[in-house]
C-alpha cells in the first residue's frame, strides 16, 4: 500500500543564488540584501519567498578557512551542515510552532516529512516536505465554547486555536458566504448558503503557514544558532579538533 501523505509545501534551505525547486530545476533566486544568506521557502517556489535566514555569521567561519579547505572538503562540508541543519530545522520548527500555537510538537513534526538533500558541487540544498492541510475547529483545535444563539442574538464559537487563550470566530464567516457559525458533534460548520445544506466544516492556519507568521522569529533563531553550531563543529573534525 503507498503512502497517503501528500506534500505540496516546502521547507527550502539553500544559498540564496542557488535554490532546489520541488520539481528538481534550478532558478536564480531574487536578488535579497543579507550577505551570506539562505532561505526558507513557503511553497516550492522561488517567488515565494517568506523568510530569509541571516547566515552572515556562519559565512564568516567558512571565509577564514576557505584557503585552507580543499574544494571537495568544502562541498563535504556544506553537505554535512545543511544536512544536519535541516533536521535540526525540523525538530525545531515543531517546537516552535507548539510553542505558539495550540497543537503538539508531535503533530507539527508528523506533518513535516523528512529533509532531503540535492544538487552537488558546492550547491546544496535541503528540502523539508509539509503537508498543507489546515486544522479543522473543533478537531486540531479544540472548541472552548459554543453560544447557539436564537432569532435575536448570533451564535458565537470560541476555539483555542493560539497558546495563552481562545479565540471568537467571527459571527459572520466570510469565507464561507456570510454565514454564522455553528457546532454538531463538537466540530464547527458553516452553512455555504442561505440554505440548510450543503455546510462545510470550519478550518483555519495550515502547517505550512504557522513557521512564517506567529512562529517566525523562534524558527529564525533556532535555524541560525544550528548552522553556527554544526558548522564549527564539522570544522574541529575536519581539522582533527
Amino acid at each position: 500500500m503507498k503512502n497517503s501523505r501528500t506534500y505540496k509545501n516546502h521547507l527550502i534551505l539553500a544559498p540564496l543564488t542557488s535554490i532546489m525547486l520541488s520539481s528538481g530545476e534550478k532558478e536564480d533566486a531574487p536578488s535579497v540584501k543579507a550577505p551570506g544568506a539562505f532561505v526558507v521557502l513557503g511553497g516550492g517556489s522561488v517567488g515565494n519567498i517568506n523568510l530569509v535566514i541571516d547566515a552572515s555569521d556562519a559565512q564568516r567561519i567558512i571565509d577564514q578557512v576557505a584557503e585552507a579547505l580543499s574544494p571537495e572538503q568544502i562541498d563535504r562540508l556544506m553537505f554535512r551542515t545543511l544536512k544536519e541543519v535541516g533536521n535540526k530545522t525540523r525538530t525545531e520548527t515543531g517546537r516552535a510552532v507548539s510553542a505558539e500555537y495550540a497543537v503538539t510538537k508531535g503533530w507539527a513534526m508528523a506533518r513535516m516529512g523528512a529533509p532531503k538533500m540535492g544538487g552537488g558541487g558546492g550547491s546544496w540544498s535541503c528540502v523539508i516536505p509539509m503537508r498543507d492541510r489546515r486544522g479543522s475547529i473543533g478537531g486540531t483545535f479544540k472548541l472552548m465554547g459554543w453560544h447557539k444563539g436564537s432569532k435575536r442574538k448570533i451564535g458565537r464559537v470560541r476555539a483555542k486555536i493560539y497558546r495563552g487563550g481562545a479565540s471568537t470566530l467571527p459571527s459572520h464567516m466570510s469565507n464561507y458566504g456570510g454565514n454564522p457559525p455553528f457546532v454538531v458533534g463538537g466540530l464547527a460548520f458553516v452553512r455555504k448558503t442561505n440554505r440548510a445544506h450543503p455546510i462545510a466544516g470550519i478550518v483555519d492556519i495550515a502547517m505550512p503557514q504557522m513557521p512564517l507568521n506567529k512562529s517566525k522569529p523562534l524558527v529564525e533563531q533556532a535555524i541560525q544558532e544550528a548552522m553556527v553550531k554544526r558548522l564549527t563543529h564539522n570544522l574541529e573534525h575536519l581539522f582533527g579538533g
